[in-house]
């Protein structure tokens, strides 16, 4: 339940290159989605329950699908249009 088992942050990177010539044509485009997911731990034995994905406080993943508990709290890849 450390921070880096709570929270990954992505980076897109967008590079617009001539096909032929391969220079660069326009300015590059950088972007970061921080994905995050909350843990559920026993008070008494600190033993790892679950995620909540929900707010609510309770497990609705489980450990073994602690996957799909992350979440981007509406933090999405902006729209980027080409050049």
């Amino acid at each position: 339940t450390d921070k880096n088992s709570l929270a990954k942050t992505y980076t897109r990177t967008i590079n617009y290159l001539d096909k032929k010539t391969g220079k660069v044509v326009a300015n590059q485009v950088v972007q970061d989605v921080t994905f995050n997911r909350t843990a559920i731990v026993d008070n008494v034995t600190g033993e790892l329950l679950g995620y909540d994905t929900n707010g609510d406080g309770e497990v609705d993943v489980s450990v073994a699908d602690g996957d799909q508990a992350w979440t981007t709290d509406n933090n999405e890849w902006a729209s980027v249009t080409s050049p």
